[in-house]
């Protein structure tokens, strides 16, 4: 069988099975490639220790993953990723892990700074929502494409230092969306892949969508309004390191791994060059579309006039 061709992450990936949630990219025969995501054999890891459903083995340019119901995965240089099914793993199950739990310990490996953040696009510039899981980052997400801001990635974002300043990636595009979200928004789960592990959560496909490498403006750090009242608030120092280290992707691997010090150093400089701010909105989606716009206004603001 041919190979598959994505991008992700500022990475070309050489998969030798379809990843149906990654953007396919075209190779000619010259073409080089950053990343091998392989079928084989990989041994369990032998002295694995019990991390949330998986076994885990783990050091700084080498880790290994049991997740059952998935399958064995090793991620070794930041340049191959091999992968061992579980018996009768589906291909979303087994996704579902490669591009999370495996694409952050690749980024860790390829000294990239991985946040659990979705981000979109305003003239030019990335903004980053993080949060809790749960809390209505990908809601937020769609909502954004549907007032015409691309999104740039779902859930993983890849952060690097560059010349130009902090700079971040497109990654995943795709939202995973619940179904009442969906008929907020004013559509229907029907037709839509569904999530085969989440009952009720839907890929929802996004027509607006942002491809390549842009300059980060800001980090949102969302939550619910005790009073119900949407704010946006300047978080400084302190405050505003502790939610970057807060939403630091799988940070768990990364102490494993001994890259504390590594990724403590990076959340800091990074709380320190891009402006952090607490978003906070009311629950439920009565309001939704008020103080999503809010956000919005609140991003284009930060564009510096041309």
């Amino acid at each position: 069988m041919e190979p598959f061709f994505y991008t992700a992450f500022g990475l070309i990936f050489r998969s030798a099975f379809p990843i149906h949630a990654l953007e396919p990219r075209r190779l000619d025969g010259a073409g080089r490639w950053d990343v091998d995501i392989r079928l084989c054999d990989v041994p369990a890891p032998a002295n694995g220790v019990p991390l949330r459903e998986m076994r885990v083995e783990i050091s700084d340019r080498d880790g290994v993953f049991e997740i059952p119901e998935s399958g064995t995965f090793r991620i070794r240089d930041g340049a191959t990723i091999d992968v061992l099914p579980w018996p009768g793993a589906t291909a979303d199950e087994v996704e579902a892990y490669l591009l999370g739990t495996c694409m952050g310990t690749l980024l860790y490996q390829r000294r990239l700074f991985p946040l659990h953040a979705n981000a979109v696009v305003c003239d030019g510039m990335a903004f980053a929502v993080c949060g809790d899981s749960g809390a209505g980052k990908s809601t937020l997400a769609a909502f954004f494409a549907r007032a015409g801001l691309p999104l740039l990635t779902d859930d993983l974002l890849a952060v690097a230092a560059g010349e130009s300043g902090v700079l971040v990636h497109s990654g995943i595009p795709r939202v995973k969306l619940w179904q009442d979200a969906i008929e907020a928004l004013g559509h229907s789960a029907e037709g839509l892949r569904p999530v085969s592990w989440m009952e009720g959560k839907f890929e929802s496909p996004l027509n607006q969508l942002a491809s390549g490498v842009f300059p980060l403006r800001a980090i949102y750090s969302l939550g619910l309004a005790g009073d119900g009242e949407t704010t946006v608030e300047r978080l400084q120092g302190l405050s505003a390191m502790t939610v970057v280290l807060q939403n630091i992707y799988r940070r768990e691997l990364a102490d494993m791994a001994g890259q504390s010090k590594t990724y403590f150093e990076a959340a800091t400089r990074l709380g320190q060059q891009v402006p952090v701010f607490s978003f906070r909105r009311p629950a439920g989606f009565d309001h939704f579309e008020a103080s999503s716009g809010v956000l919005v206004s609140h991003m284009k603001s930060l564009v510096p006039a041309r």
